[in-house]
């Protein structure tokens, strides 16, 4: 049976609580915007795009409800408030921001055309979000059954690496080795490793020991009172970045990257100008 990080259907949503993985699996309901943003919020739900599913369907889950309104432009302002404070709970996942200005935007657009009706609008928005929802479905079952070789997976600063990537490492029954930072420098030299990957948002800027591959950990058999400087995110300088850029709509070289997903993306939805969540 396939992880499921989340789990939809009209009008109910229930996210993994990825706090307490990998010792308990456990499944949250949330039932409104204001409890996904607690759950964003606290690192629940960890990753760009399940953050940006996530708010956007806690608000198909109060407009099933019937949240909104009266009226069109109550809700469509009810639509924007909620988004935009949807992207408050973790503002460096672009993914939520751009998801919640292409819905906040649709919805405008909706309302103004003629014989526009608050129940339409209201069913669209519902409707779009799920259909994202079942496009990400789709698209999330193939990378997890695919055979990974050599790939090193690591993440900072939260533990998610020896928490969560192994914990579905293990679930799905796909090979893997944890190792300690320190040793990163000798697999490198030693264990054939051929390339190194990096998981990033806009500018190269991502999860801290990108930058660098080392950093110093203050652990529990530190003295009481020490202080500690532990940073989450710091920036890669662009020009290291010389091989492939991978994104959900390919793999392009750093100086076709811009051109390849404008073409791209004005092919598929007209004249957007980001990737989609």
């Amino acid at each position: 049976m396939t992880l499921e990080a989340i789990r939809y259907s009209r009008g109910s949503l229930q996210i993994l609580d990825q706090l307490l993985l990998p010792q308990q699996s456990r499944y949250e309901a949330v039932g409104s915007v204001r409890q996904a943003w607690e759950a964003i919020r606290a690192m629940k739900v960890r990753g760009a795009p399940a953050i940006a599913l996530v708010g956007c369907l806690s608000l198909a889950v109060e407009l099933q409800a019937g949240a909104g309104g009266p009226g069109l432009a109550a809700l469509v302002a009810f639509v924007r408030d909620k988004l935009s404070f949807l992207v408050t709970a973790r503002p460096t996942a672009v993914n939520m921001a751009r998801a919640a200005r292409d819905l906040a935007d649709a919805a405008a657009r909706e309302a103004e055309r003629e014989g526009a009706t608050e129940e339409a609008v209201r069913e669209r928005r519902e409707t779009e979000v799920c259909e994202h929802w079942e496009e990400h479905t789709r698209q999330r079952e193939l990378p997890l059954r695919r055979p990974l070789g050599g790939t090193v997976l690591k993440t900072r600063p939260y533990n998610q690496g020896a928490r969560l990537t192994a914990f579905e490492l293990v679930y799905e029954q796909i090979p893997a080795t944890l190792i300690a930072d320190s040793m990163v420098a000798a697999a490198m030299a030693h264990r054939g490793v051929s390339a190194v990957w990096f998981g990033e948002g806009l500018d190269p800027a991502s999860i801290i020991e990108t930058d660098t591959n080392s950093c110093l950990l203050a652990s529990p058999l530190s003295p009481a009172g020490i202080g500690v400087w532990n940073p989450a995110f710091d920036v890669t300088p662009h020009d290291l970045i010389t091989g492939g850029i991978i994104t959900e709509l390919g793999v392009f070289a750093p100086e076709e990257l811009r051109a390849a997903l404008t073409t791209t993306i004005s092919s598929r939805n007209g004249t957007l100008d980001g990737p989609q969540m």
